[in-house]
């Protein structure tokens, strides 16, 4: 395909535009064809900060439709165009697609018809990290000539054509249902022991969300650095659902498939998962029992639960080894009759307390950590540490209305 004039596609390569502290570096490049040789010039300009990708396309966008510059790019209402976003070597996907999304979004807004979207590795220099944009006027001719076959490894094979509409946002639910176990059945608190919970389950998560700070410095040194602000989000949303009376803590077994539900909800990531299949394989060992020696067995449960589909074991070096520190010492609740529970839970969690100081020591097995060398990596894991965070602030809930 011939183009005859610098007009007919425009490219601006963003340069940097994902690495902090780093200057944003935006190059016009403008190319066409004379004479069957390949011409291109480019003009450039330096934003000093570090954008949104919505503001960063926007600009870009903005910078090649300028009509102030004798080589912009001519747009108007109503012109059916051609998106190419160019990976330039270093951007990961998920960043890619996000400018995609903001491109088209943008282009839109102006009242422009984006008809076939082209993404990838196009061309690439070495692993610079950035994007590059690319317009090109859609006719008949040029439509038909970028639909043909080709044998060119690099060129994407698919395109999204403006005869599929824009992806429209489903509304979320005023309100979200959660499945239900039959209350006829479910084994239910008495009126103290609903107030223990609830006590219990507010000091946990208030303990965690003041602490998420430390937690993220942990996660800094395995993982990437959130671990605290993910377990934050979904304590806080425990919270507002205890206090907006939207837990039925009554019934424990309810209550947890709806903790994890909310976990998996608001925290995202792994850890909401993971909360997710604890809560939910504890609960089905409260379905008829809420005696102390029943919450053991569901934390049992709930860690068979975690171990299968988490793929993980105790000694990896994770959240499971704090659980089960505590739990290898409250099954003497199951053998001994006449044993304190308190005193037991206290024993428990003095021992989830000592088993997340020792994983500081562990060779991680799973989790992001595994893919770090050990010797990187020497303080306890955040997932334990979180472990004996919640189980001591519910053990002095617990106390306290003894």
């Amino acid at each position: 395909m011939c183009l005859r004039s610098p007009r007919n596609v425009v490219c601006i390569f963003l340069r940097a535009a994902f690495c902090k502290r780093l200057q944003m570096q935006i190059t016009r490049t403008i190319c066409c064809f004379v004479e069957d040789f390949l011409v291109w010039y480019q003009e450039f300009f330096c934003l000093s900060q570090l954008l949104p990708a919505a503001e960063t396309v926007a600009v870009m966008l903005n910078h090649m439709t300028d009509i102030t510059s004798s080589t912009h790019f001519s747009l108007k209402s109503g012109d059916a165009v051609a998106l190419a976003v160019n990976n330039l070597g270093g951007t990961s996907v998920l960043e890619l697609y996000v400018v995609v999304k903001e491109a088209i979004a943008y282009l839109e807004s102006r009242g422009v018809v984006v008809e076939q979207v082209y993404s990838g590795a196009l061309i690439t220099s070495l692993e610079m990290a950035g994007v590059s944009l690319t317009l090109l006027h859609l006719d008949d001719s040029r439509r038909r000539c970028l639909n043909q076959e080709t044998a060119a490894p690099g060129w994407p094979r698919q395109s999204w054509l403006s005869s599929y509409s824009s992806p429209q946002p489903i509304p979320a639910p005023a309100s979200t249902t959660y499945t239900r176990l039959s209350t006829e059945t479910a084994a239910c608190l008495s009126e103290g022991g609903e107030k223990a919970f609830r006590r219990a389950l507010l000091h946990a998560c208030r303990a965690l969300s003041q602490c998420d700070q430390q937690l993220n410095d942990l996660d800094c040194r395995s993982g990437d650095g959130d671990c605290g602000s993910t377990i934050r989000r979904g304590a806080q949303a425990v919270i507002e659902a205890i206090s907006s009376d939207r837990l039925p803590l009554d019934t424990p077994s309810q209550a947890l498939i709806d903790i994890g539900h909310i976990a998996e909800d608001t925290m995202g990531g792994a850890s909401g998962g993971l909360y997710s299949l604890l809560l939910s394989g504890a609960a089905q060992a409260l379905v008829e029992d809420v005696s102390p020696k029943a919450w053991v067995h569901a934390l049992k449960a709930g860690m068979e639960t975690l171990s299968k589909y988490g793929r993980a074991e105790v000694g990896d070096r994770t959240m499971l080894d704090s659980l089960d520190a505590a739990y290898k010492v409250l099954v003497k609740l199951l053998s001994d009759s006449h044993a304190d529970p308190v005193e037991v839970y206290q024993q428990a969690v003095e021992a989830a307390e000592s088993m997340a100081r020792q994983t500081a020591h562990m060779q991680a097995k799973a989790g992001r950590a595994s893919y770090v060398s050990k010797d990187q990596v020497k303080e306890p894991d955040p997932g334990a540490y979180a472990v004996s965070i919640w189980l001591r602030a519910s053990y002095e809930a617990v106390k306290l209305g003894v």
